[in-house]
């Protein structure tokens, strides 16, 4: 079995510890995972989630399903956990590369300058009707690395128009021009970094993915900070053939989207609900990947007591006063 670990925090100060599992014979190429192929394996609550309580929730699992890997996006925590438990650790794509972005730029004078402009263009023209269209988008705080991609492609598009754009929005935007060739080496990074998310995404990660992710970067014409972060997608890759050699598998799925989906319909659905009905919605997450028959809906009805949930919540089980569970 495939395992996806993650946790997220809510509202209250609560994290969700939430680990799925899918058997290996859903992983094959040109076919991405979709929530029907998962089962919720273990879904709680709590103030926090300590290396040595994930990794007894693991072992949980491990005991009916033998684990042949564990995807996550390598927190601290995470990876503490699957060291001591010797998992086999397949780390989540976006989040290696949007780290090695973050090192290559976090403290980089040209990029922290640019992100200042682009949010004093958006307080400046937030407002203004015939400035809208030229308003870059927010970037977000989560992931931020990850997610700065809109504002280049922003940029870019400002550059092309940049003859017919009238002299006041010019006179704004001239630090563009000033930072075109840096700009230009962000849009470099965002084809590798978007090209190879796509291809291992969608088609998980083999021996033939790796050349065509490999023949990719060879087709870059790389500057400095291009050529440093191509290097690390290439030690990213020899990594995954390391991870595939140990797993005796052809095939590897190497993309935690598919718990990141669970969380996002589970906020979707939570922001609705209100703050007093949220913990108690965290134990629907369990239902998310299933299409139940009325056999199967009789019985639910049948033998789920409003008791139960309401000691869970409450936390008057069995487990601790700072975690509630469900286990699949």
């Amino acid at each position: 079995m495939v395992v996806f670990v993650d946790e997220s925090i809510v509202i209250g100060g609560q994290k969700v510890l939430l680990i799925l599992g899918t058997p290996t014979s859903n992983i094959c190429p040109q076919k991405g995972l979709v929530h029907q192929d998962m089962v919720v394996l273990y879904v709680g609550f709590g103030k926090e989630w300590r290396s040595e309580i994930i990794e007894a929730k693991l072992g949980t699992i491990a005991n009916q399903n033998p684990i042949s890997y564990v995807v996550s996006d390598r927190g601290t925590n995470l990876v503490k956990c699957f060291q001591s438990g010797n998992y086999i650790s397949v780390s989540d794509i976006t989040h290696v590369f949007a780290n090695e972005l973050k090192r290559l730029y976090e403290k980089d004078e040209t990029f922290v300058e640019f992100t200042k402009l682009i949010g004093q263009i958006r307080k400046a023209w937030y407002l203004s009707s015939e400035k809208s269209q030229y308003i870059p988008p927010k970037m977000r705080t989560r992931l931020r690395f990850a997610n700065l991609f809109p504002c280049v492609d922003w940029a870019m598009k400002i550059l092309q128009q940049w003859p017919e754009l009238d002299e006041p929005i010019t006179e704004k935007l001239m630090f563009l021009k000033q930072q075109q060739a840096f700009i230009q080496t962000l849009n470099q990074l965002q084809k590798i970094f978007k090209d190879i998310c796509e291809l291992l995404k969608n088609q998980g990660f083999s021996m033939e993915q790796k050349t065509k992710a490999l023949s990719i970067l060879a087709s870059i014409q790389a500057e400095e900070k291009t050529q440093i972060f191509s290097n690390k997608v290439v030690v990213y890759l020899e990594e995954l053939s390391q991870k595939m050699l140990q797993t005796k598998q052809e095939h590897i799925i190497c993309c935690s989207d598919i718990i990141e989906s669970f969380f996002g319909k589970f906020k979707e659905k939570a922001n609705t609900k209100g703050h007093q009905k949220l913990t108690e919605f965290v134990f629907t997450i369990a239902n998310f990947s299933n299409n139940f028959n009325t056999d199967e809906i009789k019985q639910a009805l049948e033998f789920s007591k409003v008791k139960d949930f309401k000691d869970l919540i409450k936390g008057n089980n069995k487990t601790t006063k700072n975690e509630r569970t469900f286990t699949g």
